[in-house]
């Protein structure tokens, strides 16, 4: 089940049914994707304090926020006046050390991947500038990997 909260949810409002729909499963959990609260303006580091103990997986995937284009179109801006946009880790908002304590101190040892959203590295991009950032990041978020029951 994917941790992707809706425009006007808060984590805390999504707990109560998460946690219906989980039970005291350890086979029913979140995959956990921070740049889908950063473009929500909500919280992803209380979010996955939050969660950890239901997070088997994290997109590690940031989000830019567009502030010059919020003021004219609002988040209901037409394409392609985006107000947001996805990107490879480091190049959004997110606070990447403040992302990995948010996990590591709650104790995650589960599985993290990049998600790659990003539209500035599509094929085509020659550049070394996207490994150098993945291998910066990495660095900052390298978190043991679970083994999840099956």
């Amino acid at each position: 089940m994917a941790g992707r909260p809706q425009r006007g949810h808060r984590s805390g409002r999504l707990r109560s049914p998460f946690s219906r729909a989980f039970g005291n499963s350890p086979y029913v959990g979140i995959q956990f994707d921070p740049s889908h609260y950063i473009r929500q303006f909500m919280d992803p580091y209380q979010a996955a304090r939050d969660w950890v103990d239901k997070i088997y997986d994290v997109h590690l995937k940031d989000t830019e926020i567009k502030y010059q284009v919020l003021p004219a179109h609002g988040d209901q801006s037409p394409a392609p006046a985006q107000w947001f946009r996805y990107r490879i880790p480091g190049q959004g908002q997110i606070d990447w050390p403040k992302s990995s304590r948010s996990l590591q101190d709650k104790g995650y040892a589960g599985a993290m991947n990049i998600e790659h959203e990003d539209d500035t590295y599509r094929p085509g991009y020659t550049g070394m500038k996207s490994t150098m950032d993945i291998k910066r990041v990495s660095a900052w978020v390298c978190v043991p990997a679970a083994v999840v029951p099956v």
